[in-house]
């Protein structure tokens, strides 16, 4: 497929923001009919620019832990890495992981009820791999802020468009099986049609939908988006880990607040364990994230006491609510 138009980009932002409108609505805002939306959707998954279709799910209220493990690997042959991603893959509660450039290998992240199901799944990888695991770095989500991929339009929409935001919390509540059931289908596929996901889950039409309604009122789903291969986009993926030095809570809420109107950043993080902040970012020319990094630097030089990039290199799984549901 060759560059994108300003279309398809606009069209990329919108499901982003809402993943599950219709294509007449995405229509009327970008200016074309339903079915060339339709259309042109079908070739960006046919393409492999669209990876999925997801719900983001404040997975905390429900009891969950998400576990992030840091692995830089050692002693290996020409297939061993590839033998470990491989069986990472097909490790259900492992939801997310991704290969790095740098000082890391891989990156992954473990869904789970709690700590022991977490070690018990460690206890069998590392009995496997190991010989072939020089370090290793795991810690917990404390708290998370979502922003739409703006910079796909930059300047399509009026302002940064709104976030999403989770923590840890003690609010928890029980969900039956049969809701877990929605929330992973959602999760999986954000555009799967509420019969399909009736009689999948064996509840009326009606019951799924006021359930999904009672899911987005409570903040249980706190969007629907996409996910996409930002590399067919030109565009590179970074993470920046921050640590903060003389801590002012005035000063770090400024700091948070000046990451909400940049529009490559696609997530800010706090991780029980881990770096002060963590930021996931979305950029097209190294140029512009040095530059980005030399202003946040220089704004914010008071408070940020070091910091580290490593570069991502590719996602080899996406489901961000891989949880076993009886």
């Amino acid at each position: 497929m060759g560059q994108l138009d300003l279309k398809d980009k606009k069209i990329l932002l919108e499901l982003d923001l809402n993943s599950r409108q219709s294509y007449s609505s995405i229509g009327k805002k970008v200016g074309l009919s339903k079915e060339v939306v339709n259309y042109r959707i079908s070739k960006l998954i046919e393409n492999k620019i669209i990876s999925n279709f997801t719900a983001i799910i404040d997975f905390s209220r429900l009891g969950i832990i998400a576990c992030r493990t840091f692995l830089s690997l050692e002693n290996l042959d020409a297939n061993k890495k590839e033998e470990i991603i491989n069986y990472l893959k097909n490790i259900y509660q492992v939801g997310w992981g991704v290969t790095i450039i740098g000082r890391w290998d891989i990156n992954f992240i473990f869904w789970g009820r709690n700590m022991s199901e977490f070690n018990s799944f460690w206890d069998k990888f590392y009995t496997k791999y190991g010989r072939y695991i020089d370090i290793k770095i795991t810690n917990i989500s404390d708290w998370y802020l979502f922003y739409p991929k703006a910079f796909l339009v930059s300047k399509y929409l009026d302002e940064i468009p709104f976030y999403n935001y989770y923590k840890q919390t003690e609010n928890k509540i029980n969900l039956d099986e049969k809701e877990l059931k929605i929330l992973s289908i959602l999760a999986r596929n954000s555009r799967t049609k509420i019969n399909d996901i009736s009689k999948e889950v064996d509840l009326s039409p009606t019951t799924v939908l006021s359930k999904i309604k009672s899911f987005e009122k409570d903040k249980i789903i706190l969007s629907y988006n996409i996910g996409v291969d930002i590399n067919k986009l030109g565009y590179s993926y970074f993470k920046l880990h921050l640590n903060i030095k003389n801590f002012d809570k005035k000063r770090y809420d400024s700091l948070i607040a000046y990451f909400n109107y940049q529009e490559n950043i696609w997530a800010t993080s706090h991780l029980i364990g881990g770096d002060d902040i963590e930021l996931d970012i979305y950029i097209d020319d190294e140029k512009k994230y040095m530059e980005f990094l030399d202003n946040l630097r220089s704004k914010f030089s008071d408070i940020i006491k070091n910091y580290e990039t490593i570069k991502y290199f590719e996602e080899f799984k996406y489901n961000l609510f891989p949880i076993k549901i009886k």
